[in-house]
């Protein structure tokens, strides 16, 4: 009977050990989803952040100049070049250096 009886002690510290466990692991879950979740918003909303700036940019890229395609073909060419962006820079082979 004794043995009979320490089987069933032993069982019960068994089940008592597993639950603990399992409600561990059930917090330990609903920890680990929470944080996902809050990662999942604050990336979405860093993407969102993101795109807003991108959309505000190009609203004041339009804002400003048209592109060359979008004018009349009439006013490119009334269109002054500053100097430092139409010289040309020339094109050949490296110089030699010379080794002291």
């Amino acid at each position: 009977m004794e043995s009979q009886q320490m089987m069933e002690l032993l069982l019960k510290e068994i089940r008592a050990g597993q639950e603990k466990a399992d409600t561990r692991h059930e917090a330990n879950t609903k920890a680990w989803r929470e944080e996902v979740a809050t990662m999942r918003d604050e990336k979405t909303n860093a993407n969102h952040n993101e795109t807003l700036a991108c959309q505000e940019m190009e609203a004041r890229q339009d804002e400003r100049k048209p592109a060359s395609l979008d004018r009349k073909p009439g006013a490119a060419h009334r269109e002054k070049v500053p100097k430092v962006d139409a010289e040309i820079m020339p094109v050949g082979e490296p110089k030699k250096r010379h080794k002291d």
